[in-house]
């Protein structure tokens, strides 16, 4: 009788190295998004795909993309989010999310001024009622990207 061994494949735990050089299979929709966003990146994308498909290393590899290119790093901030957001109910929960992403990837780049910032409105906005922390939420996301052009 054999045995199978299984691995689990999760993306989020892999090296910056090892995702790069491992990186084959979706290389030319990477090209396209990179592209895209050197054009402005003002068109949407859609990732629709199997469980599996790379859906997910992809958009890692993105993200790394961005950060090693000083063009975009200047213009676009990747934001990682847990694989799965159960806490998502209302877009207020979505809003504070991404706030929340935004400050972890402040903190990765070492910009504590803005990472203090950004938890200090987390922390202000986070009883409001679902309209106006949705409505405070999406404002300091759209302030922190607006003077960086991002």
């Amino acid at each position: 009788m054999s045995s199978a061994i299984t691995t689990v494949r999760s993306p989020h735990l892999f090296t910056r190295e090892y995702l790069v050089a491992s990186f084959v299979a979706r290389r030319s929709l990477l090209d396209i998004l990179v592209e895209d966003l050197h054009g402005g990146g003002h068109q949407h994308h859609l990732l629709i795909g199997a469980p599996g498909a790379g859906k997910t290393t992809l958009l890692l590899r993105l993200g790394v993309a961005i950060d090693q290119d000083k063009k975009l790093a200047q213009t676009a901030l990747p934001l990682r989010f847990p694989e799965e957001q159960y806490n998502v109910a209302r877009p207020s929960d979505f809003w504070m999310n991404c706030l929340q992403a935004l400050e972890d990837t402040l903190a990765g780049r070492g910009e504590h001024d803005n990472e203090r910032r950004i938890a200090s409105a987390i922390a202000s906005i986070r009883d409001l009622d679902e309209e106006d922390r949705s409505r405070a939420a999406l404002a300091v996301l759209t302030e922190s990207a607006m003077p960086a052009g991002r």
